[in-house]
Parts: C-alpha cells; structure tokens; sequence
C-alpha cells in the first residue's frame, strides 16, 4: 500500500446524493467518475447517500475544480454532495504472517 501523502497527494471522499436520475444518466455519471484519474475507487451505495467516492489530488483547488465539474455536467441529477477528509490512512493486516 503506497502513502500518496509522501507522493504529495491529499486523500478525500466525496459523497453525492442524487434526485430525479434515471439509467442513461447514472451511466453518464459512471463513464465520467471512471474517466478521471484523481477518482481512485468508485462505490453505488445504499442509504443516505448514493455514491461514495475515493478521491486522490495535489490540493484542496484540484478538489474543487473537479467538483465544479461534477456540479456543471450533472446539475441536474446532483441534489447535494458531503466532503470528507482524511488526515491519515492507516495500513491493516488482517491476516498476518
């Protein structure tokens, strides 16, 4: 497992809760999440929100730029987004040798 935070990256999650979306769209938002190289794990979730996003960037204004595309592409599927950020990520070993 690498430590981005010594390669200079800053690790988020973005959260977004999506309204009146319907299959083409949520394909659209795939196909763009899965494009860009700062989102390092995508995940379809069940409950408040409606996906969970691993975000990797240099700094908080790439974070921000990639949200103001996000917020420009889908407005109209977008009904609100939480960020969360993660000041260390710690290393399990579930099974050690």
């Amino acid at each position: 497992m690498l430590n981005l935070e010594k390669l200079g990256y800053l690790y988020y999650k973005l959260h977004l809760k999506l309204h009146n979306t319907n299959a083409e769209r949520e394909k659209e938002l795939d196909s763009f999440l899965f494009s860009n190289p700062n989102i390092i794990y995508k995940n379809k979730s069940i409950g408040n929100t409606d996906y969970e996003i691993d975000i990797n960037v240099e700094n908080p204004m790439k974070l921000r730029l990639l949200i103001k595309k996000i917020k420009d592409k889908f407005f109209d599927i977008l009904q609100d987004y939480v960020i969360l950020y993660y000041l260390k990520e710690h290393k399990y070993v579930l099974f050690p040798s």
